[in-house]
């Protein structure tokens, strides 16, 4: 509930928008920790500078807890718009062993990322996983 302590990304400038049109109406957020973020391409340097540093500090980085509603597109080579080529990610060329099948689904390269770049985190999952993965 502490504003200093939320930041809020979307990869859409339209939900960006409308998240800072909430805080003018009394929402509990800082405008400039509300930004637009593409989470499967962007690099970590294009966050705020202070969630960088929590991001960074191994210490900071103990109390940082990550809420993602993260799409759940998969990508298949049947016909029709929205869904040939819909993984294609930085994530899905950087860790493509690494995923193997489940690489397919947007929702594991988010959950791939965090954990292989975001040092010493844990995850906990709040749904089933179609495509079963082991995190070591």
């Amino acid at each position: 509930t502490n504003k200093y302590n939320i930041w809020a990304s979307t990869i859409d400038q339209q939900d960006v928008d409308v998240m800072k049109e909430r805080i003018g109406n009394g929402a509990n957020l800082l405008e400039n920790h509300v930004f637009q973020f593409d989470f499967l391409n962007d690099d970590f340097s294009k966050l705020p500078e202070e969630l960088q540093k929590i991001v960074n500090d191994e210490n900071k980085r103990k109390k940082l807890v990550i809420y993602i509603n993260p799409p759940y597109a998969e990508a298949d080579n049947r016909k029709g718009e929205g869904r040939s080529g819909v993984a294609n990610s930085m994530v899905h060329q950087k860790y493509d062993e690494f995923m193997g099948y489940g690489r397919r689904e947007l929702c594991i390269q988010f959950l791939t990322r965090i954990f292989k770049e975001i040092k010493r985190c844990q995850l906990g999952f709040f749904f089933k996983l179609k495509n079963h993965m082991v995190f070591i």
